[in-house]
């Protein structure tokens, strides 16, 4: 995905809610009334590992940060060329009943040979010592992976 950014038009302005209205992106000519200009507000709200919700027109939803935009987006475009079929977005398994635990993995599809694959996507970080490119999994998802792989029989690609 690119950095370049479009015009948001007033159509998906008026569907989005006031939370996700902060993270668009907008020219002056689409502005409804009495609206800041992006350089004038505040800084916009992030998640802890400050990644903003991204519109992607291409899916036409909204995805939790860019990489997971381009992903979406990448295999958005496998579905249309054939390659894969049934994708499907924000997946979510319970994993137990009471109390409450679930998982949402972020997209599942079936590919030519027919196989169910699984993919979430997460940020990388480097570590201390070696310099490494590894996941940045926390704790709790890594014990809901190996919950959902043990009961499920379901492998988790980290892309």
């Amino acid at each position: 995905m690119t950095e370049e950014r479009r015009p948001v038009s007033q159509v998906v302005w008026d569907m989005a809610t006031p939370k996700q209205r902060q993270y668009l992106v907008v020219e002056e000519d689409n502005l409804p009334a009495n609206t800041p200009m992006p350089s004038q507000r505040k800084a916009q709200a992030r998640n802890k590992w400050t990644s903003i919700v991204i519109w992607s027109e291409l899916c036409q939803r909204w995805l939790d940060s860019k990489t997971e935009c381009a992903r979406g987006e990448e295999l958005w475009l496998m579905q249309k060329a054939g390659e894969i079929t049934n994708l499907c977005f924000q997946v979510k398994f319970v994993l137990c009943e009471s109390p409450v635990v679930t998982i949402t993995i972020d997209f599942s599809y079936i590919d030519k040979d027919g196989e169910m694959h699984y993919e979430d996507v997460k940020g990388w970080r480097l570590t201390k010592k070696t310099k490494k490119r590894v996941p940045r999994v926390e704790r709790d998802f890594r014990v809901k992976m190996a919950w959902l792989q043990k009961d499920f029989g379901i492998f988790v690609n980290l892309v």
